[in-house]
């Protein structure tokens, strides 16, 4: 059976997490200094999560405003019970079930800490974990990494556990052999399964996983191992893990100076090098064109099995294909803390030539995105998008059309008899789709009811760009005309503009529609709506004059990208301390159903989340109100590709 990347990596990750600080065996010191990650790491990488200088990391975290929220004196009540939680019911257990003492090698870390997936090989059998290697420098502490190591070893043989040795360039690793079995059992032991729980459908699984590993050892000619093999050393002053020699022994080899192709020399790993990597303070990089690659091939049977049945429409690669996804390169992303704030870029390359279907619909073009005056300055967020309407609905349709050609001629007909039973010269694509603009802003504001009901339905607003906001209108009132009564539709005239209502279904809540200033107006609220209609008359305070704005907007390029947006972190943070001080209670039981509240036992129990997180412990908000400020964050599309720059500054209370 296929395993798709995500499954394997899935697969790999609790180990990772448990075993990221355990080496064994004899190690090989030294004092030169050790490579730096994409020296380290052949040109085979497939992703990469790195901090390239642990100590400079720790030391910026702990200036970051979010840590020194979570340190203040008026934090702690909470802030201790959710430590003392998370220790006792799963550090504690994690350390009994695999002979790890984590407090031992908090200190250790002094250099990089890498985490990189490797690519499968290419004989690789469906359903192998992804290869990976987890490299951690403990630089002038590698003798007492070894001592700890020691111990750990003497603790693991004591406990019964099996082990083998095997050298690698000189290098002696410990394999850490266990089962699939054993790992969900101390997975288990740490968040157990709920009580009741249709243990049948776990046997069933169970079978059917059997099942699929003896049909593809019949296939293949071989057994397959019956568990796992993971290689723990140490080299100098790195710690390594993996789970495939091979791939150690590359990274030994890159370590000696050898003139392998490193990660350094990837051309879409080299270009993002110096501007985003390098003063970074951690960063992540994924060739999306292989992990693509890897997708399409897991979708082939389904490719071959709709080539069998032409009428079946589009294979899953053929979508893939349409939907332009397949023309992603690479992805990378970086954090970089300084005195003045936290700045995030994320870039996905996908060249301009091959942009097609959802990355095409969804481009836009350097233009102004900035506030404009009617965007009061005390919204909870604010964005805006010089997206092309028109421009993306037509590729849209012949996005469709090309994935299945059938429905050329449907789209003809809804275009040819929409709306004609109520206006015989109604024309859908002349009086709706061509008069959309190419501008798109979005707000929104405190609720006036502090609740968690409140915090998802809050006033907010939406302004589509028109070429003739009045002939829009007019359409949508005609596509609306054979809505049910129950749809509440009415009008009502304010300030000389006639504002159209109709209810939301399934819901008390009703969206009102307006042309005003160039663009069809959407608010949830009529006070919202209102505002916005009356705001050339108000001297109410913009949002482009807000303190500071201006100069922070140049730190994410500025606001002529085509996009551009803000989020005002204090006024929601106070929106969201008194709501949740309110109603503990009732997030509880939202809480109860998330995918983890089970093995917190939070579905059984609701308050059970207290014992965790008592949201009754927050301190009045203005006690902390000095760690929040604001953010902005730019969207820009390059010919190389998409880029998100995101700044949060240090507020301005902690920098007196």
């Amino acid at each position: 059976m296929p395993c798709t990347f995500i499954g394997r990596l899935t697969a790999s990750l609790p180990l990772t997490l448990a075993f990221g600080l355990v080496a064994f065996g004899p190690v090989r010191l030294a004092s030169a200094a050790a490579p730096p990650p994409d020296k380290l790491l052949p040109a085979s990488t497939l992703a990469v999560l790195s901090v390239p200088d642990y100590v400079k990391f720790n030391a910026a975290s702990t200036n970051d405003p979010v840590w020194r929220f979570l340190q203040d004196p008026a934090m702690k009540p909470m802030v201790d019970k959710l430590s003392a939680k998370w220790k006792s019911d799963v550090v504690v257990k994690l350390e009994q079930q695999f002979g790890i003492k984590f407090a031992d090698y908090a200190e250790l870390a002094q250099g990089q800490m890498t985490l990189a997936f490797m690519s499968q090989a290419a004989d690789a059998k469906d359903g192998s974990l992804q290869p990976f290697v987890f490299i951690m420098d403990s630089d002038s502490k590698a003798e007492l990494l070894k001592k700890s190591l020691a111990d750990l070893r003497k603790k693991w043989v004591d406990a019964g556990k099996k082990l083998k040795t095997e050298t690698i360039r000189g290098v002696e690793f410990t394999a850490l052999m266990f089962t699939p079995a054993e790992l969900d059992k101390a997975l288990q032991d740490v968040f157990p399964k709920p009580q009741g729980q249709d243990q049948e459908e776990d046997k069933d699984l169970a079978k059917e996983k059997q099942e699929d590993k003896e049909a593809d050892e019949k296939e293949s000619g071989k057994t397959a191992v019956a568990g796992y093999e993971w290689y723990v050393g140490q080299s100098e002053s790195l710690l390594l893990l993996g789970n495939i020699p091979a791939h150690l022994e590359k990274v030994l080899s890159l370590q000696a100076g050898a003139s392998s192709s490193t990660l350094a020399e990837v051309p879409s790993f080299a270009s993002h090098r110096g501007a985003l990597f390098g003063d970074s303070s951690l960063y992540v990089w994924a060739n999306l064109q292989e992990v693509v690659g890897m997708v399409r091939k897991a979708l082939e049977p389904d490719a071959g099995a709709r080539r069998r049945n032409v009428d079946s429409g589009p294979s899953s690669a053929q979508i893939l294909d349409g939907s332009g996804l397949a023309g992603l390169r690479s992805l990378a992303f970086s954090l970089r803390p300084s005195a003045e704030g936290s700045l995030h870029d994320l870039r996905i390359e996908v060249p301009e030539s091959e942009r097609v279907g959802l990355l095409k619909i969804l481009g836009f073009e350097a233009k102004d995105a900035s506030p404009p005056p009617f965007v009061p300055q005390d919204v909870l967020s604010f964005s805006r998008t010089r997206i092309d309407w028109l421009k993306g609905f037509e590729t849209l349709e012949a996005t469709v059309v090309k994935l299945f050609p059938q429905s050329a001629s449907f789209i003809k007909l809804i275009m040819e008899t929409t709306g004609k039973e109520k206006d015989p010269n109604f024309d859908l694509r002349k009086n709706l789709i061509g008069n959309l603009g190419d501008d798109y802003i979005s707000y929104s504001k405190a609720p006036a009811e502090k609740t968690l009901a409140g915090l998802a339905s809050g006033p907010s607003i939406h302004l589509i760009g028109a070429r003739n906001a009045d002939q829009l209108m007019a359409a949508l009132k005609t596509l609306t005309a054979f809505m049910p009564a129950q749809a509440g539709k009415r009008e009502r005239e304010f300030l000389g503009r006639q504002v159209f209502s109709l209810n939301v279904s399934g819901s008390k809540q009703s969206l009102s529609f307006v042309s005003s200033g160039g663009y069809l107006v959407i608010a949830n609220e009529d006070g919202i709506l209102e505002e916005y209609l009356r705001s050339s008359e108000q001297k109410s305070k913009p949002l482009s004059a807000a303190p500071g704005l201006t100069e922070d907007a140049q730190k994410v390029r500025g606001t002529s990208t085509g996009s551009f947006g803000y989020a005002n972190l204090k006024e929601s943070a106070r929106l969201q301390f008194e709501v949740f001080k309110k109603e503990s209670g009732t997030l509880a039981n939202l809480l109860a159903g998330a995918p983890l509240a089970s093995r917190l036992g939070l579905d059984e129990d609701s308050s059970a989340l207290k014992s965790w997180v008592d949201f009754s412990l927050l301190p009045p908000f203005d006690k902390v109100a000095q760690y929040f400020h604001h953010s902005v964050y730019t969207w820009a599309f390059t010919p190389a590709g998409i880029e998100l720059r995101s700044f949060t500054p240090v507020p301005p209370e902690l920098k007196k």
